[in-house]
């Protein structure tokens, strides 16, 4: 049967038995799913008509014993990766509920590949119906896989297409006015970290926004030494002509030697 039919029996009944006020132990947490009759011929009903234990025991003993076995082995894992244990009866999806990331979901999936030989998309993790049952249900029966991966995707693409983008925006609040400095003192322009320090700020600030340079020159003109360093690194443009204030002085000086 399809796990999530499968699952759907297996809710149904759970949600019954809460109903009802059933004890944990009397909730079931696994179901097998059989079009085998039960009948006093094959020995699975009394002459009664009443289920023979003993003989149902033998005959669905490597089931329960393969599903009981994959069940505590993936409690296991799952406990190694997020630190939290699982109830066999919880209808909590095993990876999305414990608040778990992408990496540790792949880390997850690689652990089940080594421990239980079965390859699991990281993507049916996020399914949210993925307990611990539908987990067991599909390590049991990995030709299952393929179509349980496919229609976690497609109910996911569905969803998307349904979301509503219709957006209005009624309110909102305005941008505060940012006062950016109408002046900026900057030395080192004549040197390579300098000038692209330079050039970032004058790409930066608004075109208003002057750059006093300090440079250190003897007969040179100061100006002429920061745009030739900058044609150097090819990063010059013409319009910062009109932001540079090229001012002679050195910095090791008193009073920058002005």
């Amino acid at each position: 049967s399809h796990p999530l039919f499968h699952q759907a029996i297996l809710q149904d009944l759970q949600t019954i038995a809460r109903k009802e006020s059933l004890r944990k132990h009397e909730i079931p947490s696994h179901i097998i799913i059989d079009f085998q009759a039960f009948t006093p011929e094959n020995g699975l009903l009394t002459s009664s008509m009443k289920p023979c234990r003993h003989k149902l025991a033998t005959y669905y003993a490597d089931q329960l014993k393969t599903s009981n076995r994959i069940e505590e082995k993936l409690k296991t894992i799952i406990k190694t990766i997020t630190g939290q244990s699982m109830l066999s009866n919880t209808d909590e999806n095993v990876f999305v509920n414990t608040g778990n990331d992408s990496l540790s979901s792949v880390r997850l999936s690689r652990m089940i590949e080594n421990d239980l030989g079965i390859s699991l998309p990281s993507n049916i993790l996020y399914h949210p119906q993925l307990n611990l049952q539908q987990l067991t249900n599909l390590i049991q029966n990995p030709s299952q896989i393929s179509s349980f991966s496919k229609q976690t995707i497609q109910s996911q693409l569905i969803n998307d297409s349904q979301l509503d983008l219709n957006i209005t925006i009624t309110s909102h609040k305005s941008t505060p006015s940012i006062n950016y400095p109408s002046k900026i003192f900057i030395t080192g322009t004549t040197g390579f970290v300098g000038a692209f320090v330079l050039s970032e700020l004058l790409t930066t600030f608004s075109s208003k926004c002057q750059f006093v340079c300090l440079v250190r020159c003897n007969n040179e003109n100061p100006f002429d030494r920061i745009q030739n360093n900058m044609l150097f690194y090819k990063i010059w443009k013409d319009e910062y002509k009109q932001q540079i204030l090229p001012l002679k002085g050195d910095l090791t000086k008193f009073h920058f030697d002005l």
